[in-house]
């Protein structure tokens, strides 16, 4: 009948429905390639437990699926960082009081190299608990841009606000960080403690 799509699934009758299915397909592919690293680490930073990073994760490029004819070819990059940042915010308000991370293996001490492994863990973990108690518009911008290395107007872009405002975001959100890092650096460990 006339108006009805062909059955049988052969795209016969229209030879572009497969091609438009297999185009969409290379692009999804194409854009989670160029930036699953990124999301993933994203989602780490902004404090989605390990235990929901691979259905936060799955979330995020589900919805790019579901909009990927509205997504312009230049703010490819920006759109899944937004759906991320999206993503990782319902998550992380939803389980803010959960630690991050698995804890470390204490008795792997028998294997060389594994007190730089765990300093490294440590270090990682200290970054994470800096970054989970910033203020949520600081933390985005120090992210992305110190972090994930987006540009000004690539963060802007992202998250919606004038490249000045990023500008002054980073600066605060650095003073931020900066006064963190040297409180920790400055605490007696708990030796000293006990010795003064």
């Amino acid at each position: 009948m006339v108006g009805e799509r062909p059955s049988g699934g052969s795209g016969a009758h229209d030879p572009q429905v497969g091609d438009r299915g297999a185009q969409r397909a290379f692009r999804l592919r194409r854009i989670f390639h160029e930036t699953h690293d990124l999301a993933w680490r994203v989602l780490r930073r902004f404090g989605v437990p390990a235990a929901l990073l691979e259905d936060a994760f799955q979330q995020v490029y589900l919805t790019t699926a579901e909009r990927l004819d509205d997504i312009a070819p230049e703010s490819e990059r920006a759109f899944v960082y937004g759906v991320t940042l999206r993503v990782s915010r319902s998550i992380f308000r939803q389980v803010s009081r959960e630690v991050l991370g698995d804890e470390p293996d204490l008795h792997a001490g028998t294997h060389p190299g594994t007190e730089a492994l765990l300093d490294q863990k440590r270090l990682a973990e200290t970054c994470d608990e800096i970054l989970r108690h910033m203020p949520q518009k600081f933390r985005s911008t120090f992210v992305l841009h110190e972090i994930e290395t987006l540009s000004t107007a690539e963060t802007a872009r992202v998250l919606g606000i004038p490249q000045g405002t990023v500008s002054s975001r980073l600066r605060r959100a650095r003073e931020l960080f900066r006064t963190e890092v040297e409180a920790l650096t400055t605490m007696p460990c708990p030796a000293e403690a006990l010795s003064g």
